[in-house]
């Protein structure tokens, strides 16, 4: 990971970083982090340090570790399907935020006197309070989540 993380930031130094040669073949755990450590992604790294005497060489080690890293400069850039995907969530979005809107402006409660038989030939009355005025746009509201989650992979 040492020797990736060097040759990263000799890239990032260089004139042209795109043809610097960076070994993450060398190692699994390269290979498996390569897209982190030098692909289109921004990446943070947490340094762990001991203060007691006994760990001073795994400390200075990390540390040295977290200089290299510190050097590295990348920058992630969206790419075009990116964007576009960006923009049809931040649609969906907003159609959901005005959605809620027009709920809160027409939704009501209302309250009903009905009248049922109890049975023994007579009727009792009973009331009955219903949240109504919205229907179609809770219908709308929830079309609108899951499509939003069938684009993202989440689940509603």
């Amino acid at each position: 990971l040492k020797q990736c993380v060097d040759f990263l930031a000799k890239a990032s130094r260089s004139s042209d970083p795109s043809k610097a040669f960076v070994p993450y073949a060398d190692s699994k755990l390269t290979m498996l982090l390569s897209s982190g450590l030098g692909g289109n992604s921004k990446t943070n790294v947490i340094v762990c340090a001991s203060q007691e005497e006994v760990h001073a060489s795994e400390t200075i080690a990390a540390l040295q570790f977290g200089q290299a890293c510190a050097k590295i400069s990348k920058s992630a850039r969206r790419r075009p399907h990116e964007t576009v995907l960006h923009d049809i969530i931040a649609k969906l979005d907003l159609e959901i935020k005005e959605c809620n809107e027009l709920i809160e402006k027409r939704e009501r409660w209302e309250t009903r006197q009905e009248r049922r038989s109890d049975g023994h030939g007579g009727f009792e009355t009973y009331t009955t309070t219903k949240l109504v005025g919205a229907e179609r746009f809770h219908e709308r509201l929830e079309a609108l989540h899951k499509r939003r989650a069938a684009i993202t992979g989440t689940t509603f």
